[in-house]
């Protein structure tokens, strides 16, 4: 065990990053150490960024979490199939029954820790208040790794489900995206795990889902009350999100002038995660508060 232990250091160390990929020491340790740093050295730190590829740390984090959201499928499937009475799982499509309710129960988890996490990041130490573009610190790396692990074991579940909308594979590939290439330019961290916090829905989101499966009535109080709490969660997370990221970021000095001194693949990347993820947050909120009161209307008039 020890000498497992010690292998699994030796590859996440931060440290290596240093030795192999060439990042300086506030890139790999984060800057909010030293808050006297002047804006124009923050100004050519932003047109210094480039991409470097710490593959191995990159892979290994993501690897680990990959495997445990298969390990939690596993589990969870167990766990489900033997608890849930047969003729419900009957009455189900096979791919609900099958894939799924144990994918259900991996989101769930998910979404708990990035927007906790998120919270914990923006809100709670409040990461970003001296500056939204300095480097991060290394513990963000691991929380990059667990969306891009399980982003990518949710790609797989949802490619053997099938049925997902065009949306849903846009937000997902966006994921993969911005969760691989953080950890390669170690800058602008603000904007994704902002945007994390949205995963908060997924709670309410899913709790729903597994109602609706479960054959729960849909004109029961407790079916409504999770329809109105899936609404204030998206209004609270999700509909302000890229309204809440711009303000913040312009609010610590990330304005046009700065914004244009980053390479052009950052602009580009940076402007097509926030119109897209924007986009689809305003849509979904849209959608989910149309359903809440849609039902309402018809509960109260049946």
């Amino acid at each position: 065990m020890e000498t497992v232990r010690a292998a699994w250091e030796a590859l996440v160390e931060a440290a290596a990053l240093r030795e192999e990929d060439g990042f300086s020491t506030a890139e790999v340790d984060g800057a909010w150490e030293d808050p006297r740093r002047s804006e124009l050295d923050e100004d050519a730190f932003l047109a210094s960024i480039r991409l470097r590829y710490p593959w191995r740390r990159i892979a290994v984090l993501s690897g680990g979490w990959l495997l445990g959201c298969v390990a939690l499928h596993g589990v969870a499937h167990g766990i489900i199939h033997a608890s849930v009475a047969k003729d419900i799982l009957a009455a189900m499509p096979p791919e609900d029954a099958n894939i799924y309710l144990a994918e259900h129960v991996v989101s769930w988890v998910h979404g708990a820790i990035m927007g906790i996490g998120g919270l914990w990041a923006v809100a709670g130490v409040r990461l970003f208040d001296d500056s939204v573009t300095r480097p991060y610190p290394p513990i963000l790396d691991s929380y990059y790794a667990c969306h891009l692990g399980y982003t990518l074991y949710d790609l797989v579940t949802m490619a053997l489900h099938g049925g997902e909308t065009p949306s849903m594979w846009a937000h997902h590939i966006a994921g993969v995206v911005g969760s691989a290439l953080m950890p390669c330019l170690r800058s602008l961290a603000f904007i994704p795990t902002a945007f994390f916090i949205t995963e908060l829905t997924v709670l309410p989101q899913n709790v729903l889902w597994f109602c609706q499966r479960l054959q729960v009535d849909r004109s029961s109080l407790f079916y409504r009350g999770l329809l109105f709490a899936r609404a204030v969660f998206y209004l609270a997370f999700r509909a302000p999100a890229l309204f809440f990221v711009v303000l913040y970021a312009w609010r610590r000095g990330l304005r046009p002038a700065r914004f244009l001194k980053l390479p052009g693949y950052v602009q580009a990347l940076v402007s097509v995660i926030l119109g897209g993820l924007g986009f689809l947050n305003t849509q979904w909120s849209q959608q989910v508060v149309t359903t809440y009161i849609t039902s309402e209307l018809t509960v109260l008039t049946s």
